[in-house]
């Protein structure tokens, strides 16, 4: 019976530890890089963008989950302001509790900003949707 002679898959000249002596070896200096240009100025924002500062913020009628990105858009220009915030709501016939965690989250933004935040209008839909939800004193509804 003759005797089989084992084979490798590798060939005569692979080190099985090479992937060891690889990591071990002290790695090349990086390249240095070039300096990063200097930051540039955000663009003015366009004239329709301002905000009038003692102009009120009037909600729409339906504010709901599909509307609440454009209520959280409309909302963020008077972030920052200072003094007093007026909020409109008396043309709201329907709400839901994506759009009240919007008007919460602003409320609760401004007054950590300093803003008091006054409703110069609120309809029944969001009044009593706003209590039933447990949110009416946090955004200012009820005392």
């Amino acid at each position: 019976m003759a005797r089989r002679k084992k084979t490798s898959s590798r060939g005569l000249g692979d080190d099985p530890l090479k992937w060891i002596k690889d990591e071990t070896a002290p790695a090349a200096a990086p390249e240095p890089r070039a300096p990063s240009p200097e930051p540039q100025a955000a663009p003015l924002a366009p004239a329709e963008a301002v905000v009038e500062i003692n102009s009120p913020i009037i909600l729409d009628a339906v504010i709901t989950i599909a509307e609440a990105a454009a209520l959280k858009d409309s909302l963020l220009p008077h972030i920052n302001r200072k003094g007093e915030v007026c909020i409109d709501g008396s043309h709201v016939q329907s709400v839901d509790t994506a759009a009240l965690q919007v008007l919460l989250a602003f409320v609760r933004t401004s007054q950590g900003h300093g803003a008091v935040v006054r409703w110069t209008g609120v309809s029944e839909a969001l009044l009593g949707t706003a209590e039933l939800l447990g949110v009416a004193s946090h955004i200012g509804l009820r005392a």
